[in-house]
């Protein structure tokens, strides 16, 4: 069962989070995963992983996937290493790490951002759409098109603990 938390709740995380020794953080591309996780293991003193740092370079433009476009190998190897405290961030992170289950001591943070604005991505519209079959993934540029098609297989959304509401302001 999931936690909702809104902005203005965010300090509770911290408690809950302090219990973890692995912090997942998984969300929409621009979701505010990096900010969030980077705060989060300065505050714990944590190792913090973040999978776009895990990008192979020159890679075929083709490949569809994002996860495919990640050294799995290289990012796997050097969580394993890492003995203490971690905060791990990714779009498609359950596909890229493999874990279909987390183990007592992971904790799952699905980040969901919320837009006000019209220029950007506004993922509860665009979910329903896809649903529907109002619009086609093959027409949506990556790598969103990764995060939806990831998003409507996995429903990470609803796997996680803790679901961490963002509302982003027009700007």
């Amino acid at each position: 069962m999931s936690v909702t938390i809104r902005d203005e709740d965010a300090a509770c995380l911290l408690d809950i989070l302090s219990e973890h020794a692995t912090i997942c953080i998984e969300g929409h591309t621009c979701s505010g995963k990096t900010t969030a996780g980077k705060k989060i293991a300065e505050t714990f003193g944590a190792k913090f992983f973040d999978t776009d740092d895990y990008i192979i370079k020159n890679q075929n433009p083709t490949i569809e996937r994002y996860e495919d476009l990640i050294d799995i190998n290289k990012l796997s190897k050097e969580i394993n290493e890492e003995e203490g405290k971690k905060v791990i961030v990714g779009i498609c992170l359950r596909n890229i790490l493999r874990l279909d289950e987390l183990d007592e001591e992971s904790i799952f943070i699905y980040i969901k951002c919320i837009s006000r604005t019209t220029f950007q991505w506004i993922e509860e519209n665009t979910l329903d759409d896809l649903r529907e079959g109002n619009i086609d993934i093959d027409n949506i540029p990556e790598p969103h098109a990764s995060d939806y098609r990831y998003i409507l297989e996995k429903s990470p959304q609803n796997k996680a603990d803790i679901i961490f509401e963002r509302l982003e302001e027009n700007i």
